[in-house]
């Protein structure tokens, strides 16, 4: 049975040095998250020193150094150290792409 929260980003630019998506979250089950019209007006932006593989750890640290930034989804239900809970899949995903096959996706998901 799926717990009916999720998230989901689109690829905004690409070019040398960065790497820009917007992303959405919601949670079924609370009226104010639902976001059914998967409102995208987070901004979660990598800079493309980021090649390895990602671990909760390293992201951590990429959050704190500021290779990965996040602008919160207006949707953000829940934080980890100021940054939406729902991005964290959202990155390993973008990046296991990467690795996978040489590029970064146009998009990803993450549904519970």
């Amino acid at each position: 049975m799926s717990k009916g929260i999720g998230s989901g980003c689109v690829k905004l630019r690409e070019n040398d040095e960065i790497l820009e998506y917007s992303y959405y979250c919601y949670d079924l089950n609370v009226p104010e998250h639902r976001n059914e019209e998967r409102v995208a007006d987070g901004v979660i932006t990598i800079r493309k020193t980021v090649r390895e593989d990602l671990t909760e750890k390293l992201m951590a640290e990429l959050l704190k150094n500021g290779t990965i930034t996040v602008k919160n989804s207006s949707n953000c239900w829940a934080e980890q150290n100021g940054v939406d809970y729902m991005v964290f899949p959202l990155c390993l995903r973008i990046l296991k792409g990467y690795h996978e096959d040489g590029h970064f996706p146009e998009r990803c998901s993450y549904c519970v």
